[in-house]
């Protein structure tokens, strides 16, 4: 028999590959499978929180133990507010180098310190000076009314 082929049978690994089944029908059954094993937890989320309960303003002024004001927060007037509470005479201080002292540094911060205590006490000073002039100003105006009624 010259000239006649034997057959040889295909190698497990081309026999597979050229089904296509094994090619494209088992992955595709395999995504939509595992798929909805993987979706199902998701899905399981919607059931979990189903039952939870939204809390009314009420219960909410009883669990943080104070009222709730109705009013509505407009982001521009928090930002004015805030702006107002930032302290703006600030100085720029070039701040030491691993490499060098740091004396002269730490004498200017200790200068901007002091001069902002002193500022400080300056306006308690005078916040206290103007509560006394008001309080007089009230016990005058107290007396006065006293001496006034029969």
């Amino acid at each position: 028999m010259a000239g006649t082929a034997r057959y040889a049978p295909p190698k497990p690994k081309q026999h597979w590959m050229r089904r296509p089944f094994f090619k494209f029908g088992l992955p595709f059954m395999l995504t939509v499978i595992g798929g909805s094993f993987w979706l199902r937890d998701f899905a399981q989320l919607r059931y979990t929180f189903r039952t939870k309960r939204t809390v009314t303003k009420e219960e909410m002024e009883k669990m943080i133990g104070m009222p709730m004001s109705g009013k509505k927060m407009d982001p521009h007037e928090e930002l004015k507010k805030m702006e107002k509470e930032v302290e703006t005479d600030y100085q720029m201080i070039r701040g030491p180098r691993p490499y060098e002292d740091g004396a002269d540094t730490m004498t200017i911060i200790k200068a901007i310190k002091e001069q902002r205590q002193k500022e400080r006490a300056e306006k308690r000073a005078r916040q206290t000076a103007a509560e006394s002039e008001a309080e007089a100003e009230a016990a005058a105006a107290a007396a006065a009314a006293v001496q006034t009624t029969p």
